[in-house]
């Protein structure tokens, strides 16, 4: 089942009584998947000018549904049905782990019984602007030339150990960063991924200034900038003053029409520093809610294994199975400390797919 899994976010929280609801607001028609069992079930899919209700079975360890069964309905009172047409079944509204989306299965051809995959599952609305857990899901979805179309266009994205971690993820997962050096002019179009050059974790305001400098050189083939903040930049003390230096950063970068996709601070394991980050998190969404942020706080913070919180008295940490350990440890910045934060290997892939999904939206 972990192939359908890797669609859904919320299906990876396992267990047999796990539902997943096509969703429905008012009397909307609703299907649903019982990870248990497989199945999949839809309350009505309108196929011209007949619905049926239907249920398909996944086949284990593929993305595949089969269909099973097709019933037609003498009556139906729910509204907005799934509907089937030229080998695609739309399901217009999508509820996932209380995240919206819209999704699309598509016919395998010449498949007897029929068969489908899972060709898209797109965030809903305001979801859209702010990528998490479900990013990887959607990322999953996308067919490949879609994913190719991030490096159809620059992104330039400024880290430090965490954000390797990351490019280390994207290369694995087929997109590796093209190396940024400190005053580079960028010449093929691609990702391009470097260091904040000699300056240490702990200086934001150094990191603006050199971010800043090196964006706007490239002003005129930089469609997109990506600044990801150390866990060690933002304290509860100079909270503040890193915020008013982040904004002026982004108006800036915005006035000269290079696009912003926002990431939320990385998290460590003590939760005794992280209220801050957490504090930033929801400035960056209240501040910027026309824009795409990569959420990672958001997903660090989910077990690898079943998406279920990390947490202490309602203050967030870096996940056991994710930070960097010896069991897991990260491909290049050691083991971890509790007061740092790095990712495991494994899950810098997984993480990886919900930053390059972010890409995918906010440079599309």
């Amino acid at each position: 089942m972990q192939g359908f899994r890797s669609r859904f976010p919320a299906l990876a929280m396992g267990g047999a009584s796990l539902l997943i609801c096509f969703a429905a607001q008012g009397a909307d028609c609703v299907a649903t998947f019982q990870s248990a069992t497989g199945l999949l079930t839809m309350e009505a899919v309108q196929v011209g000018d007949v619905r049926y209700s239907a249920s398909e079975q996944m086949l284990p360890n593929t993305t595949t549904l089969v269909l099973e069964s097709a019933t037609p309905l003498t009556a139906s009172g729910c509204t907005r049905p799934v509907t089937y047409s030229d080998g695609t079944v739309d399901l217009p509204n999508v509820s996932v782990d209380g995240t919206a989306y819209s999704a699309r299965l598509s016919l395998v051809a010449a498949s007897s019984p029929l068969r489908f995959t899972v060709a898209s599952a797109v965030p809903l609305g305001s979801n859209t602007k702010l990528v998490g857990s479900a990013g990887i899901a959607a990322w999953d979805a996308l067919a490949q030339s879609e994913r190719n179309r991030v490096t159809s266009w620059n992104s330039l994205f400024i880290h430090q150990s965490v954000g390797q971690d990351m490019e280390d993820g994207t290369a694995i997962n087929g997109f590796k960063a093209e190396y940024f050096a400190p005053g580079m002019l960028m010449a093929a179009t691609n990702l391009y991924g470097g260091l904040f050059d000699g300056i240490s974790n702990g200086d934001p305001t150094a990191k603006f200034s050199y971010f800043r400098s090196n964006a706007l050189a490239n002003k005129a083939n930089l469609r997109l900038a990506v600044f990801k903040f150390g866990y060690a930049d933002i304290e509860s003390g100079t909270l503040n003053a890193v915020q008013l230096g982040y904004k002026a950063m982004v108006d800036e970068l915005k006035s000269n029409g290079i696009r912003v996709l926002h990431v939320t601070p990385p998290l460590i394991f003590d939760t005794n520093y992280n209220t801050p980050k957490m504090q930033l998190r929801s400035w960056m969404q209240t501040t910027f809610p026309d824009d795409v942020i990569f959420d990672l706080q958001d997903i660090e913070s989910r077990t690898h294994a079943v998406g279920a919180r990390c947490e202490q008295n309602g203050v967030w940490q870096i996940c056991s199975d994710i930070r960097s350990t010896p069991v897991c440890p990260s491909k290049g910045q050691g083991i971890d400390t509790v007061g740092q934060g790095h990712l495991c290997l494994s899950a810098a892939v997984k993480i990886s797919k919900a930053f390059l999904y972010a890409l995918y939206l906010a440079g599309k």
